[in-house]
């Protein structure tokens, strides 16, 4: 939401609406749970805490609120100390952030109610970046109200400023947090003989822990049924370290993966690393650009971690916009070993030879937060980033022939523009340097865009761009680059999709349609894929045109922790001789993510 006159951007934490329902505020008060409660009495806490609650009359919620994080509805209360910390927590089925008073309506919303674990208090404690007795932070307070919105198990959060008497320099703090349903299954159907189905519980008991498994079943295969088992763990007892443990056994494949990871997820956190342990055993047909090795056995094991340091640049408490500057340092040893795979040579199957890695970044990092939603989601709080990333990577690889430099670059920036949309452009470079030049060196751009969302009637549309270029330049003779499926051209395969050069264009249209079932939310989509294949010596446009044009429906309810489900049918006017096409599609589509501005483990430019 923007102020129309002056063009800025306002916030909308605090609800216009007011209620003077005395038994409403006792049952908030009454659920709250509190980590320092201060003084017993309360009246000047009850006055505001009555402004808080949002009658089931104005259950209408706004949509496509593209605002700034938001810090600037706590600049007031800027250095005021906080006396208390309290949680609401809501109803996951009839409840929202914005509306503390509805109730569940049906008999199938009031069971999953009682039957969901919410979230522990000590978890969301575990996840707060502020404390009792610090002066309040308006930017921190907005990063803590992300931080907690982007937990896998929760849906939306907001935190309300409540001023212990007019004038104080003291202040309460109430945190609403309404949950996902926690258990969630999906699947993806190949065919009658071939495909896979998932069970999970994102929040078990209440404490923040993954639990996944997966079945697959392949009748062609060298084994009919596989599993997968990972577990996963957000946030070890605070120290926002997340940690999965993964096993893996399907068809040859046997797998185990252990890690732990700490990443930037605000301009203040000052230290962030990670650390994996993988051992897979698998055999796999292994593709060439004219052939195919069928059958290879391949075994291998990784040893990868990094470490890395930000410094701010900028003060946040003299700040009056949530766009921070940081300088990074990133440091990274990987080690990959190989037991059995295809016989190599210097300069073939790079990916299956003997290496250690030992990498350096520098980065400058810009980066800001919009709220909005209807983006990637189906209607929960989305936080967009914005801002830029401006980053070096330098550092050596010790391989089984040759000890070679690396040397890479990145830039990346992203704005949303009024009434036009959200802007997304990213350029990479890189490559290894061996005798006096670079070899399997990449250059690469991407570029993305949706438009504002567009309302018609009962209706509301965006229109998404996606365009990828990517060239090699001086890439070893078995690697290649295709635009088949995720790669350009969805549900299309041919061997003539490869090459070492390539254009993509992704066009899609959403409608977000006004019908609910359930709480389930229908959306219809069209998209139209275009990509351009070729070598690297040759101008990309000369190479022939291949297309995908497509129509869908996809079907997610907000509160569940589901997989995005979607059909889609898929028509291809200018396909390859004798390709393989998947005419009509089935799946789970997961949740997408947007491209943020923080560094990570600095890595080479994937080709």
């Amino acid at each position: 939401m923007y102020n129309k006159a002056s063009g800025q951007p306002v916030s909308y934490y605090l609800s216009d609406s007011h209620s003077n329902n005395e038994a409403a505020y006792t049952s908030l008060i009454g659920l709250s749970d509190t980590i320092d409660p201060g003084k017993k009495n309360k009246k000047p806490l009850t006055r505001e805490l009555q402004d808080l609650l949002i009658s089931s009359s104005d259950k209408k919620k706004k949509e496509d609120k593209n605002v700034q994080s938001g810090e600037s509805t706590f600049l007031v209360y800027n250095n005021s100390i906080i006396k208390s910390i309290r949680f609401k927590q809501v109803d996951v089925f009839g409840q929202s952030v914005t509306d503390t008073l509805s109730k569940a309506s049906t008999w199938l919303e009031r069971t999953g109610n009682k039957l969901h674990f919410k979230t522990n208090r000590r978890i969301l404690e575990n996840n707060l970046l502020i404390k009792t007795g610090d002066p309040l932070d308006p930017i921190i307070l907005a990063d803590n109200e992300r931080v907690i919105r982007e937990l896998p198990f929760i849906e939306d959060v907001r935190i309300h400023v409540i001023p212990d008497t007019p004038n104080a320099d003291t202040v309460d703090l109430v945190i609403i947090v309404k949950d996902l349903w926690s258990v969630g299954f999906g699947a993806n159907i190949s065919g009658i003989d071939k495909g896979d189905a998932g069970l999970w519980y994102k929040n078990i008991f209440g404490i923040g822990h993954e639990n996944q498994h997966n079945i697959f079943w392949d009748a062609n295969g060298p084994r009919l049924l596989g599993y997968q088992g990972i577990y996963r763990i957000s946030n070890i007892a605070g120290s926002f370290v997340s940690g999965e443990l993964g096993y893996l056994s399907k068809g040859y494949t046997e797998s185990y993966k252990l890690s732990l990871q700490r990443r930037f997820f605000t301009p203040n956190i000052k230290y962030a690393g990670g650390a994996l342990i993988e051992n897979t055993e698998t055999r796999r047909n292994i593709e060439l650009l004219d052939t195919i090795l069928e059958d290879e056995s391949v075994h291998y094991s990784c040893y990868d971690g990094w470490f890395g340091r930000s410094f701010l640049l900028t003060d946040s408490k003299n700040m009056l916009s949530n766009s921070r500057t940081n300088f990074m340092l990133a440091g990274r040893f990987m080690r990959k070993a190989f037991y059995a795979g295809p016989a190599y040579t210097a300069s073939s199957f790079y990916e299956f030879q003997d290496r250690i890695l030992v990498l350096g970044s520098v980065a400058i990092s810009k980066q800001g937060y919009f709220k909005s939603n209807l983006i990637y989601g189906f209607g929960r709080t989305e936080d967009i980033p914005f801002g830029m990333l401006l980053q070096i990577i330098a550092g050596m690889e010790f391989g089984d022939f040759n000890d070679r430099p690396y040397l890479g670059a990145s830039f990346s920036h992203g704005t949303y523009i009024w009434r036009i949309g959200y802007l997304y452009n990213r350029v990479e470079i890189g490559g290894f340097y061996y005798n006096n030049a670079f070899e399997q060196s990449i250059f690469s751009l991407t570029s993305k865009y949706f438009t504002h969302l567009i309302n018609r009637g009962r209706f509301k549309y965006r229109i998404f761009t996606d365009i990828n270029y990517k060239i090699g330049i001086r890439r070893f003779e078995d690697e290649f680059i295709s635009i088949e499926n995720d790669e350009g051209i969805n549900g299309l395969e041919s061997d003539r999709l490869k090459g070492t050069q390539k254009l993509t264009t992704d066009l899609e249209v959403v409608a977000f349609t006004p019908y609910y079932i359930l709480g389930f939310r229908f959306v219809v989509f069209g998209s139209v894929n275009l990509g351009f294949i070729g070598t690297s010596n040759d101008p990309i446009f000369s190479n022939r045109l291949y297309s995908g044009i497509g129509a869908g429906i996809r079907i997610r309810n907000p509160r569940l922790v589901f997989n995005t489900f979607q059909i889609k049918f898929t028509f291809y006017p200018a396909a390859p001789a004798e390709s393989e096409k998947e005419y009509i599609s089935v799946s789970g589509e997961k949740k997408l993510k947007p491209d943020y501005f923080f560094t990570s483990a600095p890595e080479i430019v994937d080709f």
